[in-house]
This record gives structure tokens, C-alpha cells and sequence, in this order.
């Protein structure tokens, strides 16, 4: 007559440790830096999206954007523009799609020295852990719609080779379509995002994972109002906010491409190497920015500027030793290494 079913709701607990903060797996009592973990069961049920999302869970931080549109955060009263993917630099012309993503970490002050002086601030860093392979076959679709016509779908497949002992794949995919509350305005986004793990020895394992990132769609205009205009306000304008200056004829073209090498390898019951290799670009393909000028209440200049055929390359190189041994009865934990960084950067820039 009846159906009772009995589940344990997930709770909204910090992880216990993370092996990225000190570059150590040390438990979060151990640890005496400040940071906070996002992770996906969280994410799941808040049906974030995107990393800025994530941010409205760490405390005393808060989303923004740079001028050209990619994801940032405010905390202790500093701007990071710089995110950092499983513990290496990376370079973003989109933003980050959660549903590659395992857990968004924040690391806040001191901590972030670790991750190189080019790429932090006194505020901290974020930095982003993608989701890996597991030993077993499995896998998720789901599909999201909501306001604005938003419509979202995402496929999470991982599956074991059984002719290939200690290989594992697995596969995420996002594709997402939404227009805005104006009646111009559209966005479009696909993620692709292969990850594989080959387990060679007990003591040798290798792991590649990349994502590929595209987004068009027509960016927001900013809104200046003149000094010559005589008021203090936009409220004064009497606007219509769902009647927008733009038209869905000036696309603007985004991509992003990530890909991780990492080779573990354990030389003893004390010691392990790590040597890691991540490639990051970014580029523009026609980036269309509206600058809206009010001169009066019924003449607005409006000013185009373009980014055409930018593009960034970063390629960071890491070695890294981790160390868990004894000196007389005292437990220490090391870590040594040194980091290398390049970048490369060709852009145009023209103003109508």
C-alpha cells in the first residue's frame, strides 16, 4: 500500500584535506593556511553553473568580472583575476563550466605565494580541481531549463579498458543555450572535456586530461553617462531595461584550451615525484564590446570596440618532490620544487 524509502541528505561539510593548498595531502587541522573547498555534491545541489557561482559559498569572497569578461573574485579587498587549474596556471577567453569540475578551492593570502608571484595577488587564488577517472563504469546525463529559455544538457560517462589493465577514461560534456531578459541578446557554450588515467605499476601512474571550451553570443554593453548630461542617475532616464541598444547580428567568438600531463611516480615509502606539464590558451575570434554614452535623455552615442584574432598561449612546467619521513620521533612533511612559466600574447584592437 505503501512505498517508504529512507536516504541520508547530503550535508554542507569542508573537506578534510586538499592535497593543492600546501602542495601536500595534509588533513585541514594540519593545515594552517586559510582556504575553503566548494565541492560537487554542493555544486550539484545549488545547480551552480559556472565557477563564479561557487563563489557565493566562500566566505568573505565575492564574484566579478575583468574588463574583458572572465571570471574573477574580490577577497580581503583585492581583485584575482588569475585562475589556476589543478594546481597550474592556466589562461581563460571563457568561463569555467562547473560540470567538468570536481571542486573549486580557495586559497587566501600567504597561501598562494606557493602558485608563483606572476599569477597571484595579496587577495589569494582559485583554483579549480577537474573531475578524474574511477575504477569502475558509470556514468550521468542530465538536462537543465529554467528562465530565459535556458537549455542545458550534460553527459558524464567513465569506463575501465578491460584490455588495458589500470586504463581509465572518462568523458564530460556540456552544451548550454540561453537568451537574456532583454529582447537582444543570446549566449551559447559547449564543453568538452576528456580525462584519462594509466595506473603502469604500483609506483608509476600517468594522467592526461584537457578540456575545450567555446562560447558566442553577444556581450553587455556598459552604460556612461556624460558630464554634460546634468543628471545624477540612470533612474532619471526613465529606461526601459528590457529594451536593448544592441542586435543579435554582432557575435562575439570565445575559445579555451586546457591540457594536463602528469607523471607520478613514488621512489619510496617517503618520498614521491611529481613532474607536471599544462598547456593553456585563450583566444578571440571578432570580441565585440558596446560602450553606451548618454549625451541626453533621448541621444546616446554608441562607441564599438573589437578584439580581433587575439590569442594567448601559457605553458607552465612543474617538478615537485613530496617528502613523509621521520627525525628522531618528529613527523615531518616536505615539499621541493621548482616552476616554470611562459607566455605568449598577439592581439589587435580596434575602436569604432
Amino acid at each position: 500500500n505503501e512505498v517508504f524509502i529512507v536516504g541520508n541528505k547530503y550535508k554542507i561539510t569542508s573537506k578534510k584535506k586538499s592535497e593543492y593548498v600546501s602542495r601536500l595531502p595534509i588533513s585541514n587541522l594540519e593545515n594552517s593556511q586559510v582556504y575553503s573547498v566548494v565541492d560537487k555534491e554542493l555544486i550539484k545541489e545549488q545547480m551552480a553553473l559556472t565557477v563564479e557561482e561557487s563563489f557565493r559559498n566562500v566566505p568573505g569572497a565575492a564574484p566579478a568580472k575583468t574588463g574583458a569578461g572572465m571570471p574573477s573574485f574580490f577577497s580581503r579587498g583585492f581583485q584575482t583575476s588569475e585562475n589556476f587549474r589543478n594546481g597550474m596556471a592556466t589562461y581563460l577567453r571563457t568561463g569555467v563550466d562547473l560540470a567538468a569540475v570536481e571542486r573549486v578551492e580557495t586559497y587566501k593570502g600567504p597561501s598562494s605565494t606557493l602558485f608563483g608571484a606572476q599569477m597571484t595577488s595579496f587577495g589569494g587564488i582559485v583554483n579549480y580541481i577537474t573531475k578524474k577517472p574511477y575504477d569502475h563504469f558509470g556514468g550521468e546525463i542530465g538536462y537543465t531549463m529554467g528562465s530565459w529559455d535556458l537549455s542545458r544538457m550534460t553527459l558524464d560517462i567513465n569506463t575501465p579498458v578491460k584490455d588495458a589493465e589500470g586504463l581509465l577514461i572518462r568523458l564530460n560534456v556540456a552544451r548550454q543555450t540561453e537568451n537574456t531578459f532583454q529582447d537582444q541578446g543570446n549566449s551559447a557554450t559547449l564543453l568538452i572535456a576528456p580525462s584519462i588515467t594509466y595506473q603502469v605499476s604500483d609506483r608509476l601512474k600517468f594522467t592526461l586530461n584537457a578540456d575545450f571550451q567555446s562560447a558566442q553570443g553577444i556581450t553587455p554593453a556598459g552604460w556612461i553617462t556624460s558630464p554634460t548630461l546634468g543628471l545624477t542617475s540612470f533612474k532619471d532616464l526613465n529606461l526601459d531595461y528590457r529594451i536593448s541598444l544592441n542586435d543579435n547580428s554582432l557575435v562575439s567568438k570565445q575559445a579555451s584550451t586546457n591540457v594536463l600531463l602528469d607523471a607520478e611516480y613514488k621512489i619510496s615509502d617517503q618520498w614521491t615525484s611529481q613532474s607536471r606539464y599544462a598547456y593553456s590558451g585563450g583566444s578571440y575570434d571578432d570580441l565585440y564590446i558596446f560602450d553606451f554614452i548618454w549625451q541626453n535623455k533621448s541621444s546616446v552615442d554608441r562607441v564599438l570596440r573589437a578584439f580581433t584574432d587575439e590569442k594567448t598561449v601559457r605553458k607552465n612546467f612543474q617538478q615537485n618532490f613530496t617528502g613523509d619521513f621521520k627525525i628522531g620521533s618528529l613527523r615531518n612533511r616536505l615539499v621541493v620544487g621548482f616552476d616554470y612559466l611562459s607566455s605568449y600574447r598577439s592581439t589587435r584592437y580596434d575602436g569604432l
